[in-house]
């Protein structure tokens, strides 16, 4: 697969695609991952069920990502949502939680420097994104994570 798409530039284009990831110690874990915005509901009603999309972009992406560790971050949901999405059985959450190749962490996983942000995404936790767009937000998101202000506990 990576010779197929050798030279092409994936997700640059892409707000959630994140290239720089730290840990706690502030070290550098990946240059490949991204963070969603699915929330709970988007997971598992029929009329917002998204499962299939997140499926399919975790599965390329931890093919293409090459010897980078790849996390797939969801800041819209805690490990209770975690927990409850595994005990549905859904194929493709059961798939994710089990690949080897595929890092889950949620909210609960993550350390801010700054808890009034953290807030700020907490407090979208339940909104529609598509009627309710949060590009700011997405964005400082994706800023902080590559200054480190956002870090994964690992």
């Amino acid at each position: 697969m990576s010779e197929q798409i050798s030279g092409f530039k994936y997700a640059d284009s892409s707000n959630q695609f994140l290239k720089k990831v730290f840990n706690e110690k502030k070290k550098v874990v990946s240059n490949f991952s991204r963070y969603y915005t699915h929330n709970f509901d988007a997971l598992t009603t029929s009329e917002k069920r998204d499962g299939h999309g997140l499926f399919g972009k975790n599965l390329v992406e931890s093919y293409l990502c090459g010897n980078n560790k790849y996390y797939s971050i969801f800041i819209r949901l805690n490990k209770e949502d975690f927990v409850n999405l595994k005990k549905r059985n859904q194929k493709e959450f059961s798939f994710l939680s089990k690949s080897k190749n595929i890092n889950l962490k949620c909210l609960d996983d993550l350390i801010f420097s700054d808890n009034n942000f953290k807030k700020k995404i907490i407090d979208i936790r339940n909104i529609n994104l598509f009627q309710n767009r949060q590009n700011e937000l997405m964005k400082k998101i994706k800023n902080d994570f590559y200054n480190g202000k956002i870090r994964i506990k690992d």
